[in-house]
């Protein structure tokens, strides 16, 4: 591998892989992905950063020194399989699962790469605070061969030689952010259901100390803009991983369990277009209204 400059694919291109690149194209690193199945705007989007854009994902793997997993949580398990399919071609390349998934999988996966001969590294990549730089946790045992792509734009930080200490530390974070966005839901659609939402919504306008205004309006605006229905089957996979992570800690496996379930009913909110054009919590109090 070049010291100075490696091809890393990142398999598959979104908002998260496109600041990645930028970042890696910025200091000097090859990027090449494949577009196959997605949108021209994406291929469009790829190729103005300067990605490489491939036929397939074989000739992406084939071309490169280093593997970025980016894909729903749910479909994070099949793309390593599909993988290790590639055989000798995997070998003595980097793969790293950058995804939302439980320790127990990032150690699944680790098995099953380590079995054709290539090395994983366990990623967990965090974007907020918009303030603060991205940054990508890495751990596994060629965890600190990734620091050569640390950059201001996206820094790259070791967790140790441990595979899934990095996805640990993103499910508990994921607990943390993707729970309180489904305990307001779950809040406010209860709330509708008794008949109290405008008095509720009333109190919150005056504030409580354990969230901040901004937090409220976030939530808030989301929901009125349908984004967390839209976003729900991949929070459903990732609350899915979390109750995987957090199975033999009764307290945190029930609310991820929990709020599992609640995306998946957004979900259904979704695909049903129920109450198009109003807020998430009002078309999930139709549903729960309509299911009895």
């Amino acid at each position: 591998m070049s010291a100075s400059r490696d091809v890393v694919a990142i398999l598959s291109i979104g908002r998260v892989g496109e600041t990645l690149a930028r970042s890696l194209i910025g200091r000097r690193h090859r990027v090449v992905t494949t577009c196959l199945g997605r949108s021209p705007a994406t291929r469009a989007r790829a190729e103005q950063l300067g990605i490489d854009v491939l036929p397939s994902p074989r000739d992406a793997v084939a071309a490169a020194d280093i593997v970025i997993s980016l894909v729903p949580p749910a479909n994070a398990l099949a793309l390593v399989r599909d993988l290790v399919t590639l055989g000798d071609l995997l070998r003595d390349k980097i793969v790293v699962d950058a995804n939302s998934i439980a320790p127990q999988t990032a150690r699944e996966m680790a098995r099953m790469i380590g079995e054709v001969g290539a090395s994983f590294v366990d990623a967990s990549i965090m974007t907020r605070p918009h303030h603060v730089k991205p940054r990508m946790y890495v751990s596994g045992g060629d965890a600190e061969r990734l620091q050569r792509l640390d950059g201001e734009e996206f820094r790259v930080l070791g967790l140790g030689g441990e595979v899934g200490r990095a996805s640990a530390l993103k499910m508990c974070l994921s607990l943390l952010t993707k729970g309180t966005l489904g305990l307001w839901m779950a809040m406010l659609a209860g709330a509708e259901l008794h008949g109290v939402r405008a008095e509720l919504c009333d109190l919150l306008e005056l504030g409580d100390p354990f969230f901040s205004p901004d937090s409220k309006q976030q939530i808030l605006e989301y929901a009125a803009t349908g984004r967390i229905s839209s976003l729900a089957p991949r929070w459903a996979g990732e609350m899915a991983e979390c109750a995987k992570a957090f199975r033999e800690f009764a307290g945190c496996h029930a609310q991820a369990d929990a709020t599992h379930q609640l995306f998946q009913l957004l979900q259904q909110v979704d695909q049903a277009a129920l109450g198009a054009g109003q807020s998430d919590d009002l078309r999930l109090a139709a549903l729960l209204r309509r299911s009895g």
